[in-house]
This record gives structure tokens, C-alpha cells and sequence, in this order.
């Protein structure tokens, strides 16, 4: 059981995890990985690439809250590595990146409401 389908990961967005909720689920993952195999080679191997692909979510994140909670996953799986005795690669999030926040209209779009009562006619 792999987190990753390639070993290396590039330093841009298209590599990053496509949201927190992506990063969160892949940190899971690693836990459950380390409870069955302890450190194996692919586990390290999976712990370095979700660092490398972590820290380039930072361009999409934009709220120190969201940030603060990316950054502690990263911390927390370079903090295992040096416990293994291995140097981590840098894994301070990068700066959020305003081009790749998707554009949102300036009026909400209108949904049709499903509370309105429908006439009744008879």
C-alpha cells in the first residue's frame, strides 16, 4: 500500500495535494501505514514524497488556520524522520499563490428554492 504513484515529485502546483482535506486523508494514511510496517523503505519513501507534495499545497492555502494545520502534518512526519535518523527535505509550506485561487462571481448564482410552497391548484 503506497500513497504515491511516482518517486519523485516536482515543486509545482499540478503535484501539490489538490486540498487539505487531500493532505489530512494521505496524513491518515501514513499513520496507518507506520502502525503495520513500522519503517520500511517504501513507508520513508511515502513520508518523503507526502512532505515534498505537502509543502507545495501552501499555494493553495490561504487562511493562517488552514496553513497552521498543513504545517503541523509536515512537522509532525519530518519530526519522524529525524527519529529514524534521516534528514527530512525542506517543509515550509510555500507562499500562497492568489493565480490559483479560483475566480468567484461577484453575485451568489440564483438556485431555485426547494422550500418555496408550490400552488396548489384544484
Amino acid at each position: 500500500m503506497s500513497i504515491i504513484d511516482t518517486p519523485t515529485i516536482a515543486d509545482d502546483a499540478q503535484n501539490s495535494f489538490p486540498s487539505l482535506a487531500a493532505l489530512q486523508a494521505a496524513h491518515l494514511t501514513l499513520l496507518k501505514l507506520r502502525r503495520e510496517a513500522k519503517a520500511t523503505d517504501v513507508l520513508i519513501s511515502d513520508i518523503i514524497v507526502f512532505l515534498q507534495r505537502g509543502r507545495v499545497i501552501g499555494r493553495l492555502l490561504d487562511t493562517d488556520g488552514d496553513r497552521q494545520a498543513a504545517q503541523s502534518l509536515l512537522d509532525y512526519w519530518a519530526n519522524a524522520l529525524h527519529r529514524l535518523q534521516i534528514d527530512p527535505p525542506y517543509v515550509a509550506l510555500v507562499d500562497f499563490d492568489p493565480l490559483l485561487a479560483p475566480e468567484l462571481p461577484d453575485e451568489p448564482a440564483q438556485q431555485p428554492s426547494v422550500l418555496r410552497p408550490r400552488s396548489c391548484a384544484r
